[in-house]
């Protein structure tokens, strides 16, 4: 049996969470939550009441310049 790469799966961060791996505010994240920049094309996802960041695809994004 083969197993998957632990880098291919997707990672889902807190806003929190993500903030400190970039080095930013939180408040910043949550900025970029409710302009609009950051939605589900960016990594954003909904899990019951909790908001939760695919930190590959948010990677990507950042990258691609999406959120500047």
């Amino acid at each position: 049996m083969e197993l998957a790469n632990i880098q291919d799966q997707p990672a889902f961060l807190t806003p929190m969470q993500c903030a400190a791996k970039l080095q930013l505010s939180w408040w910043t994240i949550y900025h970029w939550i409710s302009s609009g920049k950051l939605g589900t094309e960016q990594g954003l996802r909904r899990l019951g009441h909790k908001r939760m960041i695919d930190w590959n695809a948010l990677r990507v994004a950042i990258e691609r310049g999406d959120l500047e």
